[in-house]
């Protein structure tokens, strides 16, 4: 259960780091059987270790980067697999999006760093931590 916060912390609510709201961390540990899942995938569909971990890399979207390795396991051309990658990651534009105001204030270092790390996980997590406030 997530305890309401007082009119203090509603004022500072994202406390200038939009990096933290809760369950954060928990979600931060799915990366690692992820990356299990993907490095598999990735054995069987035929490529190296080096390519199986630049996918995970390059390919930071789950459901592009599973549909990616797929497709090079089948040898698929790399043009499929740029307008795969490119259409199954438009949702992140919508993301971003919703977090603007907040990520305008940021260094582009931090910008940069919250674009690698933005899922969708972490996207819930802020919307529904975000509803809490209100």
């Amino acid at each position: 259960m997530v305890a309401q916060r007082n009119g203090d912390e509603k004022t500072e609510y994202f406390n200038k780091n939009i990096f933290t709201y809760n369950g954060n961390f928990t979600l931060g540990n799915l990366f690692i059987p992820w990356g299990v899942l993907c490095g598999t995938l990735a054995m069987q569909a035929g490529l190296t270790p080096f390519q199986g971990q630049l996918t995970s890399l390059l390919i930071f979207a789950g459901a592009a980067q599973l549909s990616g390795i797929a497709l090079l396991g089948a040898g698929g051309s790399w043009s499929a697999l740029i307008n795969s990658t490119l259409m199954i990651g438009c949702r992140h534009f919508l993301y971003f999006a919703t977090f603007r105001n907040e990520i305008i204030k940021l260094s582009l270092i931090k910008r940069l760093f919250f674009a690698f790390v933005l899922t969708d996980e972490m996207f819930v997590g802020y919307i529904l931590d975000r509803r809490e406030v209100k």
